[in-house]
């Protein structure tokens, strides 16, 4: 009976009897310098998992600048109903003191 209870992936599906149940109310926090260098750099299937296991995906990227939060990780944030934040750290003596962080819009 044990070994039918046991969770898959990011912890969102749950199989309980022999039939599958899903979670909701999942967040995965994603820090990224938004330069995506290899593999699937739309993150298609990343997407998708997150979608069928409910998983909120909020994105959060680091710059030392001004930058505009790139599109790809707005897009994240937006397909899985999360939040997208820009955290700018502040550096004295070569090391970080703070970090500034503000929500942007999706």
């Amino acid at each position: 009976r044990e070994a039918r209870a046991f969770s898959h992936g990011c912890g969102g599906e749950q199989v309980r009897g022999g039939r599958s149940v899903r979670r909701r109310g999942l967040h995965l926090l994603l820090l990224s310098d938004g330069a995506p260098t290899k593999g699937d750099l739309q993150c298609s299937r990343q997407v998708a998992s997150a979608l069928r296991l409910g998983v909120s995906i909020h994105t959060c990227y680091i710059s030392d600048g001004c930058d505009e939060v790139p599109p790809l990780l707005q897009h994240i944030s937006r397909q899985t109903s999360g939040a997208s934040f820009h955290a700018i750290p502040r550096q004295e003596a070569g090391l970080v003191t703070a970090v500034s962080v503000k929500r942007v819009a999706v």
